[in-house]
């Protein structure tokens, strides 16, 4: 196992292989399963690329089908999920510093970096809490692919003057899947502990999970037909 104590003026090269293997071009061509579980509540989601309207179909609410009325409402809501990030399009290239990277230690089969995190919209991060947090990213070395990437908080952190907070994680994990030939986002954790006031709870638990992924294939990537023989 090997430490390093400096940051690199360039990201390593195992890292720039990795982000080079990022497989956001198949954002495109592959649908997937989503299901968010927030405090006591589940909703299980597909977003289908031959799909409807903005291409979401609502699958199941706490584990039972929707009722009529929910499946309406979802409707008239498909523009709010416009805007979802599909988890093929995740790219550590815009939040992270490129001069930060640090390698932590390295066995024969994965390796762990550190980094310094740059805020982007999808954080849920506040700027005064950037200086108290830790970020490693976890490679497999053999097919140079993510693994597992963990921002989390080293201290409590007061945002204001009546807002603390405590307690500060996001998890990513990363499993390799065949009909996408990279490693996806598989399961995304978040965590936030705190309190306004003195006495108002801040706390926000949410995971989500991501799998189900079916993916057309490109044209050029299809068999040719034989020709016929007269």
């Amino acid at each position: 196992m090997l430490a390093s104590c400096c940051a690199l003026a360039e990201p390593p090269a195992l890292v720039t292989a990795m982000l080079s293997n990022a497989p956001v071009d198949a954002a495109s061509r592959c649908g997937y399963t989503r299901q968010t579980f927030r405090d006591d509540n589940s909703k299980l989601e597909r977003f289908d690329l031959t799909g409807g309207k903005a291409g979401w179909t609502l699958l199941s609410v706490d584990g039972q089908p929707p009722r009529s009325k929910t499946l309406r409402n979802y409707a008239d809501r498909a523009e709010d999920r416009l805007d979802r990030q599909h988890p093929l399009e995740f790219d550590l290239r815009d939040r992270v510093e490129p001069d930060s990277w640090v390698l932590v230690s390295e066995t024969e089969d994965e390796a762990v970096f550190s980094f310094r995190l740059r805020l982007d919209e999808e954080d849920d991060i506040d700027v005064q809490l950037l200086d108290k947090i830790s970020s490693t990213l976890t490679l497999d070395r053999r097919r140079e692919q993510p693994t597992r990437v963990l921002i989390q908080s080293t201290g409590p952190a007061s945002l204001a003057p009546l807002v603390r907070i405590s307690d500060y994680r996001q998890e990513y994990v990363f499993e390799w899947n065949d009909a996408v030939g990279a490693a996806v986002l598989t399961e995304k954790i978040s965590r936030r502990r705190g309190t306004a006031m003195g006495f108002r709870s801040l706390n926000k638990d949410k995971r989500v999970l991501y799998g189900d992924f079916e993916c057309t294939v490109y044209a050029a990537e299809l068999p040719r037909e034989m020709p016929v023989e007269n």
